[in-house]
This record gives structure tokens, C-alpha cells and sequence, in this order.
């Protein structure tokens, strides 16, 4: 279960990583994107473990990392 907090960190690094790249960043505050990729890294592995998806498979890392992409 461990693999949960590496994801949603990586996931709240994708945010930072979309602040800076994104357009209109003044208008957020530094943490809001990370926390909402964290957040959607840790809802799409709840539920992909809820459907199904092995902790060792690499879906669950690419469905779980697209979900914090896609929500910040």
C-alpha cells in the first residue's frame, strides 16, 4: 500500500510541474495544482483498485498518473 504515497507524491509533482508550464499561473496559488493532482492520483488508484487493477501492473500507475495530468 505503500505505493499509494509514492504515486500521490509523484502526482502532486506533476502539478507543480503544470503550474509552471501552464498559462495564467498568477492567478493560482503555488499548492492548488499539486493538491489537486494529488487528490486525483489518489481517488483514480482507489478506484482502480476497486475494479480491479493489480498493485504490481504498470495501468494502474499510467491511469492513476493521467488522472492527476488531466484534473490539475
Amino acid at each position: 500500500m505503500e505505493q499509494l504515497i509514492y504515486a500521490a507524491v509523484i502526482g502532486a509533482f506533476i502539478g507543480l510541474i503544470l503550474h509552471y508550464v501552464l498559462p495564467a499561473r498568477h492567478l493560482t496559488g503555488l499548492f492548488l495544482l499539486p493538491a489537486i493532482g494529488a487528490a486525483a492520483t489518489c481517488a483514480a488508484w482507489t478506484a482502480s483498485v476497486w475494479a480491479g487493477l493489480k498493485l504490481d501492473g504498470g495501468w494502474i500507475w499510467v491511469v492513476s498518473l493521467g488522472a492527476a495530468t488531466v484534473a490539475s
